[in-house]
């Protein structure tokens, strides 16, 4: 169960590059079209020798469209045109911010948008220490009468993982950057994150993940295991 992977208590939020309503709503001058996003915020500034917060402004087309986003964010994006959009990331310069997203630039990015596309766009660690931004395709489909649907994305610092389910191994070799997801009927599963072919890490331990019919819930896997940042953070979408 994809999402399994994740409902830490501090997991029901972050940025791996959503913003949050407030910024979102305050920052939006790009013209809206057809695609929705998600932007999720998951790097953490402390794997980066900067404060854990790391406050961003967030800019798609060369327009400023969210301001002062902190680590941690999920929360809806802009509807976008299909087409090529190019993303940017600035840090939040509280002295800068009436000239909009002029900070110095942590990371840039061109996305690919398809006519159809349901899209979350994620500022992320990668497996060596980096990082990097994601695009990810959300499935919003209907999964049928009393099944939901679970989704999980590894965007952090950390090898290659398998995800077990009540102690059956149904993902395996996830690496950086990817996703899985299962459709499973709607109840409360005990799962565990290990290394590929290894122990379960302890450290999250078992996880109780609920998942619930008509819903997405999706579990990023964030920060890094190297420095003890590794953590979890959760967004729930509606299936059509």
């Amino acid at each position: 169960v994809g999402s399994i992977v994740a409902t830490t208590a501090t997991a029901v939020v972050a940025f791996a590059l959503v913003f949050s309503a407030a910024a979102t709503a305050k920052g939006w001058k790009y013209q809206q079209g057809s695609v929705p996003t998600r932007l999720v915020h998951a790097v953490n500034g402390e794997d980066l020798g900067l404060a854990r917060e790391l406050p961003v402004d967030i800019s798609i087309g060369f327009r400023c469209v969210a301001q002062g986003v902190p680590f941690g964010t999920v929360a809806e994006g802009p509807l976008l045109s299909p087409g090529t959009h190019q993303v940017r990331i600035t840090l939040a310069d509280s002295r800068k911010k009436r000239r909009g997203c002029r900070g110095t630039l942590v990371m840039a990015d061109t996305i690919n948008v398809n006519f159809g596309d349901d899209l979350s766009v994620v500022a992320h660690q990668t497996d060596d220490g980096g990082i990097r931004i994601t695009k990810f395709n959300n499935d919003p489909r209907d999964a049928g009468l009393g099944i939901g649907r679970a989704t999980v994305r590894h965007t952090a610092d950390a090898p290659a993982v398998d995800i077990l389910v009540e102690g059956d191994r149904l993902i395996t070799d996830l690496t950086n950057a990817n996703g899985a997801k299962l459709d499973v009927p709607e109840e409360t599963y005990t799962v565990e994150i290990a290394p590929a072919g290894g122990d379960p890490l302890n450290p999250p331990g078992e996880i109780p993940l609920t998942v619930t019919a008509g819903e997405n819930i999706i579990v990023y896997a964030i920060g890094s295991l190297r420095t003890g940042s590794f953590d979890l953070l959760v967004d729930v979408l509606p299936l059509q």
